[in-house]
């Protein structure tokens, strides 16, 4: 199943519970409480998902080779992360954390724990601020550490 049918599903689910007030989460049985929790928490990454996605995209089109030309200079920013900012109620580290995602999601993989990375992203194994701690952790030590370490660890964090 794509991500954007993912997406449809879960919120197809979401709607079909009908939990408009108190009340309603008040009648639930217990299961289905924890039931709705997590089908929620899946729509929810299937959204950041798909927001990475579309901030990688926002910033491949605001690049600063492109100058006055670039969709966040158009739109009168100094940089893709600000205009996401200005889009959505997002910090300026979690703008770059997404546009960092969509960009790893994006882009072909230069070494195999960025792979790995990227599909944990694409599949919702990991969330966007999760991808970004190990892409942090493991950056440092890239050009030094072998690539089957480095694979390894990155699926351990994983």
């Amino acid at each position: 199943m794509s991500l954007t049918a993912s997406f449809a599903s879960t919120a197809t689910a979401v709607v079909a519970l009908e939990l408009a007030d108190a009340a309603a989460l008040a009648a639930l049985t217990d299961d289905t409480l924890l039931a709705a929790h997590a089908l929620l928490t899946d729509h929810r990454r299937h959204a950041e998902t798909i927001a990475a996605h579309l901030a990688g995209e926002i910033a491949r089109r605001s690049s600063r080779d492109d100058g006055y030309a670039g969709l966040a200079q158009r739109h009168g920013f100094g940089s893709a992360s600000g205009l996401l900012q200005n889009l959505s109620p997002v910090t300026a580290t979690e703008a770059t954390q997404l546009i960092a995602a969509g960009s790893l999601m994006a882009e072909p993989p230069s070494t195999l724990w960025e792979g790995a990375l990227a599909d944990a992203l694409t599949t919702g194994l990991v969330s966007v601020a999760g991808a970004d701690a190990i892409r942090r952790g493991l950056a440092p030590v890239a050009d030094t550490a072998p690539a089957d370490e480095l694979l390894a660890e990155c699926r351990r964090l994983l």
